[in-house]
């Protein structure tokens, strides 16, 4: 059973009947992605025609939800998504009864989204992360008794730190931040009083074959997840098992262990100003390109560009193997 499995299987028991469990997070966790375009919507917005039309998994997953009693009264608030040359930065808000969830999107393809990913081992607060930090703010209302706050990839990045920095009134209302396989903070945000703080409400996911999630400094109180796919298409929210309302357990692999070790024995090599100047050096190449996207790149460009900058082999195979997933 998958998150679209779930919806059909419950769409008929409430939340009375059933309640908020781990399977809602990811439901609505996808609605990040919903394929609405580089825009923002401010307030109550209905689903329009090209999502009828679409067949991305998260607008296939809202229309199951729609038609069931379990998400009846469903609403959809706040679409933002917006791609510059800062930033790569996406959240919609979910209403429904007393539940206010807060969902921020993972990171695309365009460049700029994964250069800013780099940029979360050396800054913080990136762009993203203040965006995120100002949009659980200013889009919370008062009647908003039950807050969750989540996302998937970068987007459980942006909902831990979207949190840190969240005043009292909005802190005490926030029953979970949910990380579902996204990287994790900069050591001196992690053993800060203010994650310390979050810690206690924070779940985190991971698919047996993480790759991402692994990164960083992230809570050691995690859950391994079980996937129908294999390697990093385990990433995909829509791969991961579940019975009923839990999702399956399972165990970090030994190549995601390896990974980890080996990503994080390089960085502690890297002090911060060398980790910028390699991530700055090597996009600002990729910028040369013109290319927008990873669309536009083939892997024999990104190795070209590699040769042209000072970093040693394991450097040069992170951030290869990184941005390889996006080049066909």
């Amino acid at each position: 059973m998958n998150v679209n499995d779930y919806v059909n299987y419950y769409k008929n028991i409430s939340f009375d009947d059933y309640k908020w469990n781990d399977v809602d997070n990811l439901v609505c966790a996808a609605f990040a992605y919903l394929p609405l375009g580089r825009r923002e919507i401010d307030g109550l917005f209905l689903p329009n025609k090209v999502l009828k039309k679409s067949n991305h998994p998260a607008a296939g997953l809202l229309f199951e939800v729609l038609d069931s009693i379990r998400y009846k009264g469903l609403e959809l608030w706040d679409y933002v998504n917006i791609v510059n040359d800062e930033t790569q930065f996406g959240a919609i808000t979910i209403r429904l009864n007393d539940i206010c969830y807060v969902a921020f999107r993972g990171t695309d393809n365009s460049i700029i989204g994964w250069k800013e990913d780099f940029e979360l081992g050396y800054d913080y607060p990136v762009p993203a992360q203040r965006l995120a930090r100002d949009y659980l703010a200013d889009h919370i209302k008062e009647d908003d008794k039950v807050i969750y706050v989540g996302g998937h990839s970068k987007g459980g990045n942006l909902a831990m730190a979207s949190v840190l920095e969240a005043d009292d009134d909005i802190f005490k209302r926030i029953r979970f931040v949910y990380n579902n396989d996204g990287p994790g903070l900069l050591e001196n945000v992690f053993n800060s009083n203010e994650f310390l703080r979050i810690e206690k409400k924070l779940k985190m996911f991971l698919p047996e074959e993480s790759v991402v999630g692994i990164l960083l400094n992230n809570t050691n109180r995690y859950q391994v997840v079980k996937s129908r796919e294999n390697g990093f298409k385990q990433h995909d929210l829509f791969s991961w098992l579940c019975f009923g309302g839990v999702l399956v357990n399972g165990k970090l692999s030994v190549l995601s262990v390896k990974a980890k070790k080996i990503f994080d024995n390089w960085l502690e090599k890297q002090d911060l100003e060398k980790r910028k100047r390699l991530v700055e050096g090597f996009f600002g190449l990729l910028k040369l390109t013109g290319a927008k996207n990873f669309n536009e790149l083939k892997l024999s460009n990104i190795n070209k560009l590699l040769s042209k900058i000072s970093i040693d082999d394991l450097g040069k195979k992170v951030l290869k193997d990184a941005i390889s997933i996006f080049i066909k």
